[in-house]
């Protein structure tokens, strides 16, 4: 499906699971060449790329030439690459309640941000703003805010 997309043009993005890269770590290596946008947390990619720290696992991304890769890491934040640029987005402050379904409120915020606009940091802070809002409350997609209410808190990064 991936190679199809790719042959007509389509742009894909992927958030491989823990548990799909336990059990064809290979499968998924042979893949990244192919995808646009890579999201995953930080035991995700310690899975598929062996120990490091996330600079080191967006180098390893970047030479593969993904040109946009977000590794979350819970109250650490997010550290992203935009075609070979790294940043570092800090976690919002919340009161967190349940963390089902932050990691998916990110990335589709994410994606929602390159897709309006071709720009991660938006897709950032949308992704950001939506995870801080899911943590508060009980429930993977509960409070999940619109488009004006998720850019409305600057979300602040830094160059690493």
């Amino acid at each position: 499906v991936v190679a199809h997309a790719k042959m007509h043009g389509i742009k894909v993005a992927w958030n491989p699971s823990a548990y799909q890269i336990k059990e064809s770590r290979d499968e998924v290596m042979s893949m990244l060449s192919l995808i646009d946008v890579l999201v995953f947390n930080a035991e995700e990619a310690e899975l598929l790329l062996g120990c490091g720290k996330p600079k080191e696992h967006l180098m390893q991304l970047n030479r593969i030439g993904i040109p946009y890769v977000a590794i979350t890491d819970g109250k650490k934040g997010a550290y992203l690459s935009d075609k070979g640029r790294m940043f570092h987005c800090e976690a919002q402050n919340a009161k967190v309640v349940e963390t089902t379904g932050a990691g998916d409120a990110f990335a589709s915020g994410l994606v929602g941000g390159l897709a309006l606009k071709n720009d991660m940091m938006l897709g950032a802070q949308i992704g950001m703003n939506n995870s801080a809002s899911v943590v508060s409350y009980y429930g993977a997609k509960n409070i999940l805010l619109n488009y004006k209410e998720s850019i409305k808190k600057k979300v602040k990064t830094s160059a690493i």
